[in-house]
C-alpha cells in the first residue's frame, strides 16, 4: 500500500471521526454567537431548604461528595468555598442545571438553590463542557472532545499532504493556506491582546 493510499485513508476516517462532533459543535455554538435569535425564556429557580446531619471531615471534597449524594444534586463539582461569614459554598453543574448549596457556620441546614435552564441555555452548557475527573459520563464527553480535536488536526494534515500530491499548479493553494493560518494567527493575537 502506497503512503498515498495511507493517507486517503486516514483522510476519509479522520472526516468521518470529527463529522458528529463538528455537527454537534455547530448545533450547540450557533444559539451561543446569535443567542438574540432565538426565543430565551427565564430560567426557573428553586430554594429550598434542608436540615444537615453530616459528621464527615469538614474539609470541601468530601463535604462536597455528602451533599450530592444526599440531597441528588448531580453534575459537576465546580466550585468549593468558604465565605467571609464562615459558611462553605458548593456549586454544582450539568448542561441545563445549576445548583448552588450554602453551609451556614453552625452547619445544621443547607439551603439549596437549583436553577433549570431553557433548552438553548442548556445547548451551550454542553458547548462549555470541559475536563476530567468528574465521573464516567464526563469522562467520556472529554475523551470523545480529545478524540475530535486530534481528528480535526490529522484530517488537516492529511488534506494537505493530498492537496500537495494532486495538485500541480500550486499557488492558489498556498495563497488560501497562509491566508487562513495568517487569519487564525491575527484573530489569537487579537483576542489575546485587545484592550
Amino acid at each position: 500500500m502506497s503512503i498515498y493510499t495511507v493517507f486517503r485513508k486516514v483522510h476519509l476516517y479522520a472526516a468521518l471521526a470529527i463529522m458528529a462532533f463538528v455537527i454537534m459543535y455547530f448545533v450547540t455554538g450557533y444559539p451561543m454567537i446569535h443567542h438574540d435569535w432565538f426565543p430565551s425564556p427565564e430560567a426557573v429557580k428553586r430554594t429550598r431548604t434542608e436540615p444537615l446531619t453530616y459528621t464527615g471531615p469538614r474539609e470541601p471534597a468530601a463535604y462536597s461528595m455528602y451533599l450530592q449524594e444526599t440531597f441528588d444534586l448531580r453534575g459537576k463539582p465546580t466550585r468549593q468555598r468558604r465565605l467571609g461569614d464562615g459558611s462553605w459554598e458548593f456549586r454544582f453543574s450539568r448542561p441545563g442545571t445549576f445548583h448552588e448549596a450554602v453551609v451556614p457556620p453552625a452547619g445544621d441546614s443547607v439551603k439549596i438553590t437549583t436553577r433549570e435552564e431553557n433548552a438553548i441555555d442548556t445547548m451551550i452548557g454542553f458547548h462549555r463542557l470541559r475536563g476530567y475527573d468528574s465521573g464516567m459520563l464526563y469522562d467520556v464527553w472529554a475523551l470523545l472532545y480529545d478524540f475530535a480535536s486530534l481528528s480535526l488536526i490529522v484530517f488537516a494534515f492529511t488534506g494537505i499532504y493530498l492537496w500537495y500530491r494532486l495538485t500541480k499548479k500550486k499557488l492558489l493553494g498556498w495563497i488560501c493556506l497562509g491566508v487562513s493560518y495568517g487569519y487564525a494567527a491575527v484573530t489569537i493575537l487579537y483576542l489575546m491582546y485587545a484592550p
